[in-house]
């Protein structure tokens, strides 16, 4: 990732939980570099390169300087109380006794949490099944609150039926599957069985999962009123398809929305005669697009790069 401030490029360098932890300038040298407590206290270390100014630190919030507060998209955190300074809109879960502090950060687990948004998405990769070529889907959150929603997008019945008819899902799992950004596998594995997989199913469950924080409500909409639309195709329009579509509504930058889009699309030339010229030897270009083949498994590490 990198910004430019100050008329100068500079590169962050982020932790497993987003968090920045140095920025260096166009030189390679450290600009700044941080260290963090577990629930946030950030301590500032001075490098020898140009001075950047810089707000993104712990998990990738914002840092106000000023007060010491984070403001982590619809509130603000402060990391020395290890408290949210108002109430979560999200209410909790009653059989998730943690969920039900709504000023806590994280269930008061920063070591193995991060708090999401509220609008978050996952990916999620099944990428054993059809012969390795893997299948994709999607949980998004609705706007309203922390409930998530499964997204399945595959064919009607059976392997046989891979073009046309499709089999969708959108439905919400439970709070032992995920909650808030702890997403559960094994017990989503076990949840979502059969609910839309064919009968000749022969996937193990999904084993890789991709965080994606941000305002994804949209999404959600996206795909509750285009669901039933789609016309399902293996090798193109498929499940990878479809999640990236609905990744598409979120609200994210122009950039991601276009590495998503190449994802989908690729385009091409053709000469073709121009009816109605001077001659019949007149030619015009026409550029077209076609839908690429994509291959659920090899998709998924291209979505972790994006985001």
């Amino acid at each position: 990732m990198q910004t430019i401030t100050n008329n100068q490029n500079y590169v962050y360098h982020k932790d497993i939980r987003r968090s920045t932890t140095a920025l260096t300038d166009s030189n390679g040298d450290l600009s700044v570099g941080y260290t963090y407590l577990p629930f946030g206290e950030t301590t500032t270390h001075p490098g020898t390169g140009t001075i950047a100014n810089n707000e993104i630190c712990y998990t990738g919030a914002i840092n106000d300087s000023e007060t010491g507060l984070y403001y982590m998209n619809a509130r603000y955190y402060n990391p020395h109380s290890a408290n949210f300074i108002t109430q979560d809109t999200y209410r909790g879960e009653k059989k998730n006794y943690k969920s039900l502090h709504l000023y806590a950060y994280c269930s008061n687990d920063p070591i193995n949490l991060i708090d999401p948004s509220g609008n978050d998405a996952v990916w999620i990769t099944d990428s054993k099944t059809l012969a390795g070529a893997g299948h994709s889907s999607l949980l998004v959150q609705k706007h309203s609150g922390g409930d998530w929603y499964y997204f399945y997008f595959g064919a009607k019945s059976t392997f046989k039926s891979v073009y046309g008819a499709s089999n969708t899902v959108l439905k919400k799992v439970t709070a032992e599957s995920a909650y808030r950004n702890s997403i559960n596998l094994s017990k989503l594995n076990t949840e979502v069985k059969g609910w839309a997989q064919p009968a000749k199913y022969k996937g193990v469950g999904y084993d890789k999962k991709i965080y994606i924080r941000g305002d994804f409500s949209k999404s959600y909409s996206y795909i509750k009123n285009n669901i039933k639309k789609w016309k399902y195709s293996l090798t193109k329009k498929n499940c990878s398809w479809a999640c990236i579509e609905a990744l598409k509504k979120g609200k994210i930058s122009s950039s991601k929305k276009k590495s998503l889009t190449n994802l989908q699309w690729g385009y091409k030339t053709k000469q073709l005669p121009l009816y109605g010229g001077y001659s019949l030897n007149q030619k015009v270009t026409v550029k077209y697009k076609y839908s690429k083949i994509i291959i659920p498994r090899i998709v998924h590490s291209k979505i972790a790069g994006i985001f």
